[in-house]
């Protein structure tokens, strides 16, 4: 399966992106809500890519970064508070290119897992990146049995997102590191 790249505008604290997206995704409207983020496990989406002929979604979120801890505390307590299980966590990088420039990426928490929904288990994929205080959150799942065809394509769109305007990160990926540098 092949790609487009899709670009997003800012909605949210000047948060524009562009990402691979698997073709034949589609990218339903997104309702226009204002966030509570007073609450801590509340996120608002950006964008949304679903397949049409099948259950497997990529979505982009953001809210403001935490005042303490590091991306990876922050990632371990968004999953356990929405019930994902998680099998992989590690610092890493994602994207590269922004605005076609390529840069080195931008510094990351991946992250894989899984979850239950209405008795069918899902797969999942993340990414969790800290940007001039903004928490974006790309997530991508699919059903267990449909893994095997989707779930590296997911993993690529997820890796592949590019902030159309990074700030820099201001928090440390790993508790107890420094603040990592754009690569």
């Amino acid at each position: 399966m092949s790609f487009s790249r899709q670009t997003v505008p800012p909605k949210i604290a000047d948060l524009g992106f562009s990402i691979d997206v698997p073709n034949g995704f589609i990218a339903p409207p997104i309702p226009d809500e204002t966030p509570d983020f007073d609450k801590p496990t509340v996120v608002t989406p950006l964008a949304v890519f679903a397949a049409q002929i099948a259950l497997a979604l990529v979505t982009v979120s953001a809210r403001p970064a935490y005042a303490d801890g590091a991306v990876m505390d922050w990632a371990q307590y968004l999953c356990s508070e929405n019930g994902i299980t998680l099998t992989a966590l590690m610092p890493g990088t994602v994207g590269g290119e922004s605005g076609g420039q390529k840069w080195g990426g931008h510094p990351a928490i991946l992250a894989e897992g899984h979850q239950t929904q209405d008795g069918t288990l899902l797969k999942m994929v993340m990414a969790f990146i800290e940007d001039g205080k903004r928490l974006v959150i790309v997530h991508a799942m699919c059903p267990d049995e449909l893994a095997p065809s989707y779930l590296a394509l997911l993993q690529q769109s997820v890796h592949s997102i590019a902030l159309t305007n990074p700030r820099g990160p201001t928090a440390p990926l790993v508790p107890g590191m420094s603040v990592p540098t754009k690569a």
